[in-house]
């Protein structure tokens, strides 16, 4: 049986239309949750709260542990969500969008509610829509095949067909290994000297880097500690507990990556490396984001898979000594050490390119990249990006190149063509030095993956007639498949789990004015003191709005905020004898595009004020 290129087209449709026909069964078989909100109430008795609740219609409140309320509106129209966000007890509000006065995209939702199966466990629903993006891309791909070579289509289709019908079982592992053929075929064939000679290279960065950024138990502050969460939480509040680990941190570091250079029980010192280096980033992470270290350490991790001791290595060196041992065989397993940061940065930029654009192309169409530019502005290298960006279109066009750049660069991974592969690895670079001169953002552990996007192949070249092992050992193939699935998951339902874990959506805010970008931007809040004389702002005491809402919280009862907030302002509080009261106050800097400066619109919010012994006490 010959498929043409009309069964291609009906195929790509019928598996579209299934796939939309799931997507639409969704809501009446497991119904659709419902918008929450938060709010953060302003000293607020509870019968005023209670009344104010009733006014609003918040249903369902429940008090969250860090003295939120959490409710579900019933009424979401616009006139009723600028009542509550403009009401002078309400400090803080999760779920509002504060310009538009209308319910957040990506706000806290509740569970599925209606529905034929309500209460189903929420595997079903999310089951469904799987079903819905697999079919959808089964649809993508047979449309693409209408424009592929009907002759060769036809040879392959009549295959596929003949054994599914003689062979069903064989026909799904068939379907599997050209599968695995296909996710490895990006996978260089490269000798033992070549994985070695990247062993030498990219340890000796990674360690430069590492040992550049040293930490310290000072890392562990209380008020970082309190805000860390689940196993990431655990993790560093026992290196808190345990200092000494954190000190000693640098040595181990220094010797087990010594070690894996220069390939000493390669295995071993490496899974030392890792854990050492894991250890780095939970601590390290604490205060910074964790975006900028995340994707190395998913590489590393996937690295344990490597082969990477049997070239230019003292493993390699002393099995040669005792005698007996021929040359290993160049292929895929050693050319896997080098193609993991392809992947692995390939990835990473499909998932930022997928959080810009999963809500619609507002984010490109809107040149949104020139609001993150203005955010960035005084960090950055040079103002070229803010002064180009000043044009609509050039906006746009640099918004859609950024975008681009992100989407494609996973090509590289699953590409035959080393040509290819330097060209997504300058688009990536082109990108990465984008970030740095527009916006001061220099990430190195991104910048390191990008030695995987060079012709290591070329250095230590293989021979034709060398012999050669073809595919992936079966643990290198796991690590393929999960460090696709990990990024998939997170992104479908964005989940982040510090240190190596995320959805990347970093920069993926969308603003479709000047006037929304400003209405989005946080406020800072000085701390001032009050006194009978009035007013004395103290200097050097700022802190950011998520500090202030912690404050808001201890203020109003919270005795573990109260603990975490007093750590935080421990040098504001030393300036702050003979003073009874202080209290926070929050500005919004502002951008003035006619004229090109920033300004502050000073005393937006207060919060407090508050007695200073009982912060102290």
């Amino acid at each position: 049986m010959i498929v043409t290129r009309r069964t291609w087209l009906l195929c790509g449709c019928a598996a579209l239309s299934i796939a939309a026909t799931l997507a639409v069964l969704v809501r009446p078989l497991f119904g659709a949750p419902l918008p929450m909100v938060h709010i953060t109430w302003r000293g607020a008795a509870p019968a005023e709260r209670e009344a104010l609740e009733r006014r609003f219609h918040l249903n369902e409140p429940l008090q969250l542990p860090d003295g939120d309320w959490e409710y579900v509106p019933s009424d979401t129209s616009r006139e009723a969500l600028r009542a509550i966000v403009t009401h002078p007890a309400v400090a803080y509000t999760a779920g509002i969008d504060r310009q538009s006065f209308a319910i957040s995209r990506g706000g806290p939702l509740t569970a599925r509610r209606g529905g034929l199966f309500a209460g189903s466990p929420r595997i079903l629903p999310r089951s469904l829509k799987l079903g819905a993006y697999i079919f959808a891309a089964l649809g993508l791909i047979a449309w693409a095949c209408v424009f592929a070579s009907p002759e060769r289509l036809a040879l392959q289709s009549a295959r596929v067909l003949s054994m599914v019908r003689t062979d069903p079982r064989g026909a799904v592992v068939s379907a599997a290994r050209a599968a695995g053929r296909w996710l490895e075929r990006g996978v260089p064939v490269a000798s033992a000297e070549a994985a070695g000679l990247f062993r030498i290279v990219f340890g000796t960065v990674v360690l430069a880097y590492v040992l550049a950024n040293p930490v310290d138990e000072g890392n562990l502050t209380a008020y970082e500690l309190g805000g860390s969460g689940g196993l990431y939480g655990a993790i560093v509040r026992w290196l808190a507990d345990h200092p000494g680990i954190v000190g000693s941190l640098a040595p181990l570091l220094a010797g087990s990556g010594a070690t894996f250079i220069a390939g000493i029980c390669t295995a071993w010192s490496y899974g030392a490396f890792v854990v050492a280096f894991f250890l780095w980033g939970c601590v390290s992470t604490l205060q910074t984001t964790h975006h900028a270290v995340a994707a190395l350490q998913l590489a590393m991790l996937a690295l344990f898979a490597a082969r990477w001791g049997d070239g230019w290595s003292v493993d390699a060196w002393m099995m040669k000594r005792r005698g007996g041992v021929t040359r290993p065989a160049a292929g895929r397993q050693y050319g896997f050490a080098l193609w993991v940061p392809v992947l692995v940065l390939g990835v990473t930029f499909a998932a930022a390119a997928w959080a810009k654009v999963r809500s619609g192309p507002a984010w490109v169409l809107n040149g949104t990249v020139k609001y993150h530019f203005v955010s960035d502005l005084e960090d950055a290298l040079v103002p070229w990006g803010l002064q180009l960006t000043q044009y609509a279109g050039v906006a746009v066009a640099m918004s859609a190149g950024a975008v681009l750049i992100e989407a494609t660069t996973i090509a590289a991974a699953f590409s035959t063509s080393a040509a290819l592969r330097l060209l997504a690895g300058a688009g990536a670079l082109a990108l990465l030095l984008g970030f740095q001169l527009f916006q001061g953002v220099l990430w190195p552990a991104w910048w390191l993956l990008l030695l995987g996007f060079l012709p290591w192949g070329r250095v230590t070249q293989v021979q034709a007639s060398a012999p050669r092992i073809g595919s992936l050992t079966g643990a290198q193939a796991f690590v393929v498949v999960a460090v696709l699935a990990q990024q998939i998951f997170c992104s479908m339902f964005g989940v982040e789990a510090r240190p190596f874990l995320s959805a990347y959506d970093m920069y993926s805010t969308t603003y479709g004015s000047t006037e929304e970008y400003e209405a989005k931007s946080n406020l800072e809040y000085r701390v001032v003191a009050v006194t009978d004389r009035g007013r004395i702002e103290l200097p050097d005491c700022v802190i950011d709005d998520r500090a202030a809402r912690l404050f808001e919280v201890a203020a109003n009862g919270g005795a573990r905020e109260r603990e975490r907030v007093a750590a935080l302002l421990a040098p504001c509080l030393s300036q702050l004898t003979g003073v009874p009261l202080l209290q926070l106050e929050g500005d919004r800097r502002v951008y003035d595009w006619e004229h090109g400066r920033f300004g502050w619109e000073r005393g937006l919010d207060i919060i407090g004020p508050v007695r200073v012994d009982w912060l102290k006490r």
